[in-house]
């Protein structure tokens, strides 16, 4: 089973994979679909995953009318939450990512696997995006001063200019 997001020629799926919910995106020509980004996921046993472990998830519509998938997850002594919403007019995803930490995180962001072009990754709200080979990398400017604290990072998947 899946849950997809869409915006446009742009959509985000989300399925099942193992004990959590990876999400890849997708450019959409007419019928076929081109996957350019899979979020990389770590496993139970990982205190800090190369994503964040999102198990549970929820549809919901915003006042407006647009489209919101809410995730929440949680691994160590560590929760994590997240919002993605479609804006159609724009044709982008706005993605936006917390977490609760106890402890100072070993590493802390998002992981996609580029497997082709056509998207921007724009860094929004505390955000920074760094290229890794073939790899994307969305990490959080700022780690929360204080523990226990939250760490956010916003950003926004759209079509390349």
């Amino acid at each position: 089973m899946s849950i997809v997001l869409t915006a446009g020629r742009l959509r985000m799926v989300f399925a099942r994979a193992q004990d959590r919910w990876q999400h890849a995106v997708e450019l959409v020509d007419g019928q076929s679909a081109t996957r350019v980004l899979v979020s990389v996921e770590g496993d139970a046993a990982q205190v800090w995953p190369p994503s964040p472990p999102f198990q549970d998830l929820s549809e919901e519509t915003l006042p407006d009318g647009r489209p919101v998938i809410f995730l929440v997850g949680r691994a160590g002594h560590s929760h994590w939450s997240a919002s993605f919403e479609a804006d159609e007019a724009r044709a982008q995803i706005v993605c936006d990512i917390a977490c609760r930490h106890t402890l100072p995180p070993e590493q802390l962001g998002s992981v996609y696997q580029q497997l082709s072009t056509g998207l921007s990754i724009l860094p929004a709200d505390g955000a920074r995006v760094l290229a890794e080979r073939d790899q994307l990398r969305i990490a959080p400017l700022v780690l929360a001063q204080r523990l226990p604290g939250t760490t956010q990072w916003k950003y926004v998947v759209q079509l390349a200019q």
